[in-house]
């Protein structure tokens, strides 16, 4: 199995290659998040709106229904899905 994770909190990469493991540390990888994901298809994503609501909730200044309909105009789709991907990313071989 091949994999490799990329941890840019922390500026690791992880190898999997053929029973074979590692994990080397990669100073400056931080800097290369938005780079790599954009290189990926990815896109970058506003989350101020729904910290904004979360914030308002959290300080009484809406209710729970106002909340409510506020992260439904925010995350029309599934949370957890992947950010929005642009169409054809590259392929990396």
């Amino acid at each position: 199995m091949k994999k490799i994770t990329l941890d840019f909190e922390n500026e690791t990469v992880e190898l999997h290659f053929d029973g074979q493991n590692g994990v080397e540390h990669f100073p400056g990888l931080k800097e290369l998040e938005q780079p790599i994901l954009s290189l990926l298809g990815y896109q970058k994503v506003d989350m101020r709106p729904v910290a904004d609501a979360v914030n308002a909730y959290v300080n009484g200044q809406i209710s729970e229904q106002e909340f409510r309909l506020l992260m439904t105009a925010a995350c029309l789709s599934d949370p957890d899905a992947p950010m929005e991907q642009e169409p054809e990313a590259p392929a990396l071989d």
